[in-house]
């Protein structure tokens, strides 16, 4: 039995067998990011669209206001969001 201890320890395919082993964890490891970032991507549009959203209908309901300055408000809002979002350009405008 010591004489196979003797050539697996001796044995020249380690260093390959370290490499492709290490490779394979790299790139397990950038698959798993792939799908995080993705995921994070997906989150971050979400909450977007939804702090868009809310922004939108606080601003439409300053144009309901009675209050002269609240109402530019609302106008100034809605500009706004037409500026920094171009699929809200359409219901704005």
């Amino acid at each position: 039995m010591s004489q196979h201890a003797g050539k697996v320890a001796k044995w020249d395919g380690w260093t390959t067998f370290g490499a492709i082993v290490t490779a394979i964890g790299v790139l397990a490891g950038l698959y798993f990011t792939n799908h995080s970032l993705q995921a994070t991507t997906a989150q971050n549009d979400a909450t977007r669209r939804v702090a868009l959203t809310d922004e939108f209908n606080k601003a439409v309901a300053a144009l309901d206001s009675a209050g002269v300055n609240s109402r530019v408000a609302g106008i100034f809002s809605l500009e706004q969001i037409a500026i920094g979002s171009p699929q809200m350009r359409s219901p704005i405008f």
